[in-house]
């Protein structure tokens, strides 16, 4: 299982006494969702069904109370829905809220920055005034860690915009429901990563006129990041090339003495 989705609810707090009734409607109309999208399925397991049975009934009557009692109703609903949401990941599958990014989720745990194994690029930068602080300085050692950082912010603002671009993908009719509905009380890591990427993406689909020159800074430094790539790339290509043929010269001219010696 991803590590976003086992920390899914580090948000999570078990006391709801001061909670406000926002998060609390918030709370049941996620509730509301959960029971309208898989509450009458044949294949949901029993206990599943069970409590989505209950929350239905919950919300029901929490809505129908009034007086003295409607707050203690709402809060034994809102608790109620707040357990079966800490489990959303293990629901079975087509039932889990945020299936569709399960995927991006497992992607981005491969490269977390926190993790042990984690890929160059996402090591902290590397000290490069290292070159303009130290004497003697070798200018090849500095151009091949300025390569390395530039391939640092290159790979960087690719995977900014391949999970833009997967998490577009991913949107389902629910997802927005869902997020519409989220609070400090049913937030979690995986939603976090939703809100980063899935939101940011939806919402530059009807982008405002004041945010399109900040858009289009944005694209114009990705190009710019990408068109400088490519040349230090095809530069690399070539180098690579001339050890490629030079190394296979050398093996044929090997091979012809190794024959004529017999």
């Amino acid at each position: 299982m991803s590590q976003i989705i086992r920390h899914q609810n580090l948000k999570f707090s078990s006391s709801t006494q001061k909670v406000n009734s926002k998060t609390i409607e918030k709370t049941i109309n996620l509730g509301k969702l959960l029971v309208s999208q898989i509450g009458d399925e044949r294949d949901v397991d029993t206990l599943t069904k069970w409590m989505l049975h209950y929350i239905a009934d919950k919300i029901v009557q929490s809505e129908k109370t009034t007086g003295k009692y409607k707050k203690a109703s709402e809060k034994e609903c809102f608790e109620t829905i707040l357990k079966l949401w800490q489990h959303r990941a293990v629901l079975k599958n087509g039932y889990r809220p945020f299936e569709n990014y399960e995927k991006i989720f497992t992607v981005l745990d491969k490269i977390n920055p926190d993790e042990k194994d984690r890929p160059f690029y996402n090591q902290p930068k590397l000290d490069l005034e290292l070159g303009k602080n130290q004497k003697n300085t070798n200018k090849n050692v500095n151009l091949w860690l300025a390569t390395a950082l530039h391939i640092d912010d290159t790979a960087k603002v690719l995977l900014e915009y391949a999970f833009e671009q997967a998490s577009l993908s991913a949107k389902s009719r629910n997802v927005k429901s869902y997020l519409t509905n989220i609070s400090d009380q049913t937030s979690g890591k995986d939603i976090e990563v939703i809100i980063k990427y899935i939101d940011k993406s939806i919402k530059q689909k009807k982008i405002k006129d004041e945010l399109k020159e900040k858009k289009i800074k944005e694209l114009k430094e990705r190009i710019y990041f990408l068109n400088s790539f490519t040349k230090l790339s095809i530069g690399l290509r070539k180098e690579l090339k001339s050890k490629y043929i030079l190394l296979v010269k050398e093996k044929s001219i090997k091979k012809v003495v190794k024959s004529k010696r017999k």
